[in-house]
This record gives C-alpha cells, sequence and structure tokens, in this order.
C-alpha cells in the first residue's frame, strides 16, 4: 500500500481528520451532558416545589 492510499495520505487526510475531531466532539458532548444532568434535575425539582425565590414585580 503506498502512501497515497493510507487513511492519512494526502488524498484522505482532512477527511480523516474531520472524522476523528467529530467523534471526539460527540464524545465530549456526551460527557457534558451526563455531568450537567442531575444539577438539571435538581434545580428542576426546586423550581417545581417553589424552593427557589421568586424575583419581586
Amino acid at each position: 500500500m503506498s502512501s497515497g492510499q493510507s487513511i492519512f495520505g494526502p488524498r484522505y487526510l482532512a477527511l480523516s481528520i474531520g472524522i476523528i475531531l467529530a467523534a471526539m466532539t460527540i464524545g465530549f458532548e456526551g460527557l457534558a451532558v451526563t455531568t450537567v444532568a442531575p444539577a438539571i434535575a435538581t434545580f428542576s425539582e426546586l423550581l417545581q416545589k417553589d424552593y427557589l425565590p421568586t424575583q419581586p414585580d
């Protein structure tokens, strides 16, 4: 296999980097949602029970 046929060869380099970056972005986004979800659930629960102070009109 010549260097032109490799997935990191000049012909496919941009495509390979784009696929890797897309997979990394999806992974980081998944980790962020998993990290923030408990805080959002707690905040939503507090809103439903009126534990949070409201702003005066």
